[in-house]
């Protein structure tokens, strides 16, 4: 008669190990799921389009120019009577635009021919000119080709 409430009792444990089993399998497949989502790229984040990719791309090929040999270029001009107080390239479109200062009209020419001889600039436009008469200087924006023709 012992051997009875002994099958019974072995087969209630043999179901509970059997329900833990199941419930460890289900939690290991769970975390597989998890982790393969983490791993996949997300679909609901939007892709760069073409647009923001070609953006990308020239504002990386901004990077690239030779900045430093522009400047220098720049600094090599000797003009004590013009004073540049901004340089602004443009690496997409190649070009620069200078403001500055200039102490007389004549100085400002000058500067403009130096820029196309010595810093090897072309198209060197002149887009505004104004005298100002308190710091008795010519303030002055120009507009230049640069880099390779």
């Amino acid at each position: 008669m012992l051997g009875v409430p002994l099958c019974v009792v072995g087969v209630a444990l043999l179901t509970l190990f059997s329900m833990q089993v199941s419930s460890v399998e289900q939690k290991i497949e769970a975390d597989r799921g998890a982790l393969w989502r983490l791993r996949a790229p997300d679909s609901t984040q939007p892709q760069p389009d073409q647009q923001e990719r070609d953006k990308a791309k020239d504002l990386s090929s901004q990077f690239a120019r030779p900045w430093d040999i522009l400047f220098s270029q720049l600094e090599k001009i000797e003009a004590s009577d013009v004073r540049l107080t901004q340089i602004l390239p443009d690496s997409g479109q190649r070009t620069v635009r200078l403001a500055g200062e200039a102490k007389t009209a004549q100085a400002m020419y000058d500067y403009m021919r130096r820029l196309g001889s010595e810093a090897g600039l072309r198209q060197i436009h002149l887009i505004q000119q104004k005298l100002d008469p308190e710091a008795d200087v010519e303030r002055f924006q120009l507009q230049a080709q640069w880099g390779p023709k």
